[in-house]
């Protein structure tokens, strides 16, 4: 009798304590903290955007609970309003977005292939760029030199 009197009372005592973890992690899961918020890719089309437009962008992706940003940039596609990528105007930009990114306690990373999806840039000769392994064979009936 007093076995089962203990054991129904330490069961009780377990199950409030799961109770209080399970509404913890619920709390948490509610509202968690900044380092474990999902992060967004952030395409700047041309970065033909203003200092007010990433600051607005910025501003809603935070309220709606993301923790961070990866900018990508894209080759000018409008006909006006593009910021050359790598450029004073583009590096003011980028400064600004980290800035306000910092305000809000986001992170930034940055998809340095730059326009395109050439690893380094258009900028980079051809024979430096990120290169393509491409598995092959030979057959050969021996022996023979090769």
């Amino acid at each position: 009798m007093i076995r089962r009197l203990l054991f129904a009372l330490l069961m009780g005592v377990m199950s409030a304590q799961a109770q209080e973890t399970l509404g913890e992690m619920r709390r948490s899961f509610q509202n968690p903290p900044m380092d474990c918020r999902p992060h967004t890719r952030w395409w700047w089309m041309g970065n033909a955007l203003s200092k007010e437009d990433i600051t607005w962008q910025l501003e809603q992706m935070h309220e709606q609970g993301m923790g961070g940003v990866e900018q990508i940039s894209m080759p000018p596609v409008f006909e006006r309003g593009n910021h050359p990528y790598l450029s004073p105007e583009y590096f003011d930009l980028l400064g600004h977005a980290v800035r306000e990114a910092k305000q809000r306690h986001m992170e930034v990373s940055l998809n340095f292939g730059g326009p395109g999806w050439i690893w380094g840039g258009d900028w980079v000769p051809k024979e430096d760029r990120c290169k393509n392994l491409l598995a092959s064979s030979v057959d050969f009936d021996g022996p023979v030199a090769f």
